[in-house]
């Protein structure tokens, strides 16, 4: 039999059957079975990806193409958008996703979202959103106080 840390069980609950774990993973043996370092954590996320995914080797161009292509295309008109809390969460895991297929990165690697992020070096999307409404209402209150766009946004709501 084959030995391998199950990678698709809970990062507490990885469990492999003999001294030899996935990869180049050390194990530690317990009592009734061995315990591969990631169980712990203590697997890094450039030995998850395979050393060249790491530094964001070979993805240059690909970031360059999701910068320049598709981030200007969701964004468009961002800055007038009313965001919920559950869009919100979408809007990021969707870019999560993007820049995890973009890295080839597979669900089974267990790779943080923080490290995917620290090697993309990609802001979350929800905060160049935000950026872009504060670029937008900094542009509004430079208006002259006659523009139809200050007034509608310094108006008061009438009183009932």
């Amino acid at each position: 039999m084959t030995a391998e840390c199950w990678r698709w069980r809970p990062r507490w609950n990885r469990l492999a059957s003999s001294a030899s774990c996935f990869g180049s993973s050390a194990c530690l043996q317990s009592s009734s079975s061995v315990l591969c370092e990631t169980a712990y954590g203590l697997e890094s996320p450039q030995d998850r990806l395979g050393g060249t995914h790491a530094e964001g080797a070979g993805h240059p161009d690909k970031l360059k193409l999701y910068n320049t292509c598709i981030l200007p295309i969701f964004l468009y008109g961002s800055d007038c958008w009313a965001i919920s809390k559950m869009d919100t969460c979408k809007i990021d895991a969707l870019d999560q996703w993007c820049l995890r297929v973009l890295l080839g990165i597979k669900w089974y690697q267990f790779v943080r979202n923080d490290d995917v992020r620290r090697l993309t070096k990609q802001p979350k999307l929800t905060a160049i959103i935000q950026s872009c409404r504060l670029i937008m209402f900094g542009h509004i209150m430079r208006m002259d106080d006659n523009a139809d766009a200050k007034r509608i946004l310094l108006a008061s709501s009438p009183a009932d």
